[in-house]
């Protein structure tokens, strides 16, 4: 069975191979001055590098005021001293309000939720808004042929049953030039998008 530690260090571990994955470099467990944190990773700017160091907590529950509470007092002093540009807080599930509002008030700090952070690092949204601008103008309801697997089975259906198994291995969709692999991901009118990163369904 896994333990809670273990269970921590993975969540933490995925949150630093997504940083790489999206080109950062990216280090767990470091040591800024007094406080020993999850990771740590470095953003070329124009005028120099910029530190961040992260938090990862794995709470499939709403993460409480007591926990921002914490994480506000270690880095919104790490952040002063200038041990750090930016301090994030990463939880897997939803952040109490009152919690969030007290770290983002503070300079530097930021508390998000992990589906958060992926939409933030690997900056799908636009993406998305392109290809629903696209389908809407191009008028694509009125022709597209939903397509299929070589079985006859629907795409979208696969797709979708795919995206809540949270225990689902990689899809990937493949077909020849203009086959529709595109234009797949977008929505009817009055749909959500939705996306699968790093093994979660976000919206």
């Amino acid at each position: 069975m896994t333990s809670i530690t273990e269970k921590g260090d993975s969540f933490r571990d995925t949150v630093v191979s997504m940083l790489e994955a999206a080109g950062f470099v990216a280090e767990t467990e470091v040591r800024e001055d007094f406080k020993k944190a999850d990771a740590r990773w470095r953003l070329e700017a124009i005028d120099g590098p910029v530190f961040h160091l992260v938090e990862a907590k794995d709470y499939t529950g709403t993460l409480g005021l007591n926990q921002c509470r914490e994480f506000y007092a270690d880095y919104s002093a790490l952040v002063r001293r200038n041990a750090a540009d930016r301090a994030w807080l990463v939880s897997r599930g939803p952040i109490s309000p009152d919690g969030r509002q007290m770290i983002d008030g503070e300079r530097g700090l930021k508390a998000i939720t992990f589906a958060e952070f992926q939409r933030r690092l690997l900056n799908v949204d636009k993406y998305l808004q392109d290809l629903i601008l696209s389908y809407d103008g191009d008028r694509i309801a009125e022709w597209y042929v939903p397509p299929h697997d070589e079985t006859g089975q629907d795409l979208e259906t696969i797709v979708r049953e795919w995206m809540v198994d949270d225990d689902a291995l990689p899809l990937a969709v493949i077909a020849g030039y203009g086959k529709g692999k595109s234009t797949s991901s977008v929505p009817p009118a009055g749909r959500k998008c939705r996306c699968r990163v790093a093994g979660r369904s976000v919206m």
